[in-house]
């Protein structure tokens, strides 16, 4: 007496095996994606960001915005100049935003930013980081706290 096993066919495992990739795919696609179309900046700095850096000192540069609870906006400023003027993001749940600016390193060279940041009244305390790397150089970061729904801090970078 022999036995009969009963198996799919191959189709019907390739397809099996394409729906596992496709329901993976979806979330890899958010997480790696969201960041780029979470927020755009409203502005420009002056100029254009088309300095050359030989003589101004502008050097094309990622800033990167890592955030514990969404805030409902964010201004970055170097000099008295609007780097990006950000609102709430799309996607909170990514987060973090990039942004690329022409920034202008100081002597040393070394670099200030005022980050100026505002949440919903009611949000815990809570934390932002910033990430600064200039084409060239190596990443730097901090991280400001705040326990109140505003905050307004400098933050230095330098470059030995």
């Amino acid at each position: 007496m022999t036995t009969v096993t009963m198996r799919p066919s191959p189709l019907v495992l390739l397809a099996l095996v394409a729906i596992g990739f496709a329901l993976i795919a979806l979330p890899l696609t958010r997480l790696t994606g969201a960041a780029d179309a979470a927020w755009t900046p409203r502005a420009e700095p002056a100029g254009g960001g088309s300095a050359d850096p030989s003589t101004t000192g502008a050097v094309e540069s990622l800033i990167r915005l890592r955030f514990a609870h969404a805030p409902i906006s964010v201004k970055i400023q170097q000099n008295g100049v609007e780097l990006a003027a950000l609102g709430a993001p799309t996607d909170p749940s990514s987060g973090q935003i990039e942004i690329r600016q022409s920034l202008t390193l100081g002597a040393g060279p070394s670099l200030d930013l005022l980050v100026e940041a505002a949440w919903p009244d009611g949000t815990p305390a809570t934390a932002l980081g910033v990430e600064v790397e200039p084409d060239g150089q190596e990443t730097r970061r901090t991280t400001v706290w705040t326990d109140t729904p505003t905050l307004s801090e400098l933050v230095t970078f330098s470059w030995p």
